[in-house]
C-alpha cells in the first residue's frame, strides 16, 4: 500500500460494499498490523512453499508468487502446475479467476495434495480473448482436514500464486 510521505501514524480504513452492505476494517501502517506471517509457532503451522513452473517450490506467503505472462488461445486448454512443499501432507489447493474479461473453466479447480512434496496439475480454458490473472491458493490443511479453510481463517498459513495469461482468438 502506498501513502503520502506525510501520512504519519494515521489509521487506514478499508471499506467494501457488497449486496447493499458496507463493511469497514481499520488498519495501520505500523508493523504490528502486518498480516503476512508464513508460520505461527503457537499453532505449529507453516505456509506451504510454491512454484508455478518446473522449478522446486521456493516461495511462500500471501503477497504472492507471480508467473507469466503465458500465452493461450480461446477454447484451447492451458496446462497449469502447482509444485508444493510442506512439512506434512494435506495441502488444499484452489484455482480461480483473479482478474479478466470473462470466466475461466478449470478442469479441476479444487484439490488436496496428499503428499508433503508434490505436484498438482489442472487446465484452464478461456472463452474470450484478453489479459487474465489466475490465482492459486495453497493452504496448510493439516490441522483440520474436514475444514479446508482452517489455516486461511486464522491469517496463517497459506500461499498465493498468480499466473498472468494473454489469450488470443
Amino acid at each position: 500500500m502506498e501513502v503520502p510521505s506525510d501520512f504519519g501514524r494515521k489509521d487506514v480504513i478499508w471499506t467494501l460494499e457488497t449486496q447493499g452492505d458496507e463493511l469497514s476494517v481499520p488498519g495501520s501502517l505500523l508493523p504490528s498490523y502486518v498480516l503476512d506471517e508464513t508460520e505461527t509457532f503457537g499453532r505449529d503451522a507453516v505456509a506451504p512453499y510454491l512454484s508455478l513452473n518446473d522449478n522446486p517450490p521456493n516461495f511462500r506467503g500471501r503477497r504472492g508468487l507471480w508467473e507469466g505472462p503465458r500465452q493461450a488461445r480461446v477454447g484451447e486448454p492451458l496446462s497449469l502446475i502447482a509444485r508444493v512443499r510442506h512439512p506434512e501432507a494435506g495441502t488444499w489447493i484452489y484455482w480461480t479467476l483473479h482478474q479478466g474479461p470473462n470466466s475461466v473453466e478449470f478442469s479441476q479447480a479444487e484439490m488436496t495434495l496428499n503428499v508433503a512434496d508434490g505436484v498438482a496439475t489442472t487446465t484452464a480454458t478461456f472463452h474470450e480473448p484478453g489479459s487474465y490473472v489466475l490465482r492459486v491458493q495453497v493452504i496448510n490443511d493439516t490441522e483440520r482436514r474436514s475444514e479446508p479453510t482452517y489455516g486461511f481463517e486464522f491469517y496463517c498459513c497459506w500461499t498465493n500464486g498468480y499466473v498472468r495469461v494473454n489469450v488470443a482468438e
